[in-house]
């Protein structure tokens, strides 16, 4: 609950526009062509992982990612304590 609770706020507080001028750099074609020449294609596929992953925790997106790492949490939590209460 505390983690749902925690989402909403941070999905009423956020700006997504904070990296703006970076995510436009990120995205240009010769940024692009660059990674790819000193790295080949994986350089070019780590690359836009790591702006996946790092997108996640940033802005109105983070609320997302705490409301479903606290979904999966209390899952988790919930099929333990149901798995102990089977073997008593």
């Amino acid at each position: 609950m505390l983690g749902l609770c925690a989402s909403a706020a941070i999905y009423l507080t956020a700006s997504d526009d904070a990296n703006a001028e970076l995510e436009r750099l990120r995205a240009s074609k010769m940024y692009r062509h660059e990674i790819e020449h000193f790295g080949g294609k994986m350089a070019l596929l780590f690359e836009d992982l790591s702006q996946w992953l790092g997108h996640l925790w940033h802005g109105t997106t983070l609320a997302f990612t705490v409301a479903w790492l606290s979904f999966g949490t209390a899952a988790v939590l919930f099929l333990v304590a149901r798995a102990l209460d089977e073997r008593e």
